[in-house]
């Protein structure tokens, strides 16, 4: 009898095995499905993480790029100030050069009186006047 009962103790034990068993097979689909899920999700942001750091290194680039462009643009423009400083200059001293020459060749009162500008044509023709007597 002990050991009808042992036995029967053990298909007791067994039988709730087989029900916990059939009980948690719903449950590890329903698991392995969200592990599943979860799997595609992880891959998704992977995915989108590299795309968006190769976009990032691109970005860098294009930034690196941009950077060397304004620097070659800003000594191109200090280099063309300089060069307009020295043209500024040099016209300063065209200028002065020409004061002068009308102040030798005696324009200043011809062409004030006359009401004509010190331009570079009538320079020439006194300088030819004066040269010809």
């Amino acid at each position: 009898s002990d050991l009808g009962d042992h036995e029967s103790s053990i298909c007791g034990k067994f039988q709730e095995v087989l029900i916990e068993y059939r009980n948690s097979r719903p449950m590890k689909e329903t698991l392995e499905h969200q592990v599943g899920l979860l799997s595609q999700q992880v891959a998704e942001h992977e995915r989108i993480s590299s795309s968006a750091s190769d976009r990032a290194v691109d970005l860098e680039s294009q930034l690196g790029s941009k950077d060397e462009q304004i620097a070659a643009l800003e000594k191109e423009i200090v280099a063309v100030d300089t060069y307009k400083d020295s043209l500024k200059r040099e016209a300063e001293s065209h200028k002065d050069f020409v004061v002068r020459l009308c102040e030798t060749l005696q324009l200043g009162h011809v062409t004030a009186s006359i009401g004509l500008e010190m331009n570079s044509e009538t320079i020439l023709t006194r300088a030819e006047l004066l040269v010809k007597q």
